[in-house]
């Protein structure tokens, strides 16, 4: 197989990641393959938003998978590192492999399209894949700079 494929059960595509275990503070939107951020201590994490500092990719686990949703006070593995994950983007436009990608709403990404989104925010990450936006949240390659 050449090229990366965005797989419809894992969030980890291919690479060797650094894990890190925090526990669910803020569980709206928590789900796997979202971008999340610190919460209320190191410990703790949320959903990161547009103008948060995306602390890594919320790993699926053997109670959560794609689509479900953390609760409250639970573990779960935060990824980073030189690696391909399935993250969520619902940004209208195409998105072209190796386009840079940056923080969006709700734990997403989108495509830094100018001068003033690259200065918001940093980047994420790269499109493994080219996507056309469909009108509903997509899933995508992406090759993580976190």
């Amino acid at each position: 197989m050449t090229g990366v494929v965005t797989p419809t059960n894992a969030v980890l595509i291919k690479g060797d990641p650094l894990i890190e275990e925090l526990i669910c503070k803020t569980v709206t939107g928590c789900t796997p393959g979202v971008l999340v951020q610190r919460d209320t201590d190191d410990t703790h994490f949320k959903v990161n938003t547009a103008a948060g500092k995306p602390a890594g990719w919320l790993n699926l686990s053997y109670k959560k998978g794609i689509g479900d949703t953390y609760e409250t006070n639970q573990a779960a593995e935060i990824l980073t590192g030189a690696i391909f994950v399935r993250a969520l983007t619902d940004a209208s436009g195409n998105i072209t492999k190796n386009d840079i990608l940056i923080a969006d709403a709700d734990g997403k990404v989108k495509k830094a399209n100018d001068d003033a989104s690259m200065n918001a925010t940093f980047p994420v990450g790269r499109a493994g894949e080219t996507k056309t936006y469909t009108g509903s949240t997509l899933a995508i390659a992406v090759r993580s700079e976190l």
